[in-house]
Formats: structure tokens, C-alpha cells, sequence
């Protein structure tokens, strides 16, 4: 079991991990869309550029887990 501390960063840590996902997804998106746009409005259409979240409320996510976690 983590101490309070350990817990707190290990939760900020997350929130960093996330903020990386959130700019490779974009990045992501940007190259394939330079490669091909019926590619990209597919991986929009599916989120597959939605890395560590998901728009669907009932997926269980990176995004979720932290989210629980940080509330907790």
C-alpha cells in the first residue's frame, strides 16, 4: 500500500502520462491526415486518435481509471 505521498505522485504522474497521450493522439492525427484524409475522418469517426480516453462513457479508460482514482 502507498503512503498518502506515494499516492499523490503516483496520481500526478497519470495526469502527466495523460497529457502525453492526449499530444501523441494529436500528433498522430496531424501525420495521418497529411497521409491520407479518408484515413484520418475514419480514425476520427472510431476515436482512434482518442488515446487513453474514450467518448464512449461506458469504456473503461486510462482517462476513467484517473479520474476515479483522483476523486477517491
Amino acid at each position: 500500500m502507498k503512503t498518502k505521498t506515494e499516492k499523490e505522485e503516483a496520481i500526478l504522474r497519470l495526469e502527466e502520462i495523460l497529457c502525453e497521450l492526449g499530444e501523441l493522439g494529436y500528433e498522430a492525427s496531424e501525420l495521418v491526415s497529411e497521409i491520407s484524409e479518408s484515413a484520418h475522418r475514419q480514425g476520427e469517426a472510431y476515436g482512434a486518435f482518442d488515446l487513453g480516453s474514450s467518448t464512449n462513457p461506458y469504456d473503461t479508460t486510462l482517462s476513467s481509471i484517473f479520474e476515479s482514482l483522483a476523486n477517491d
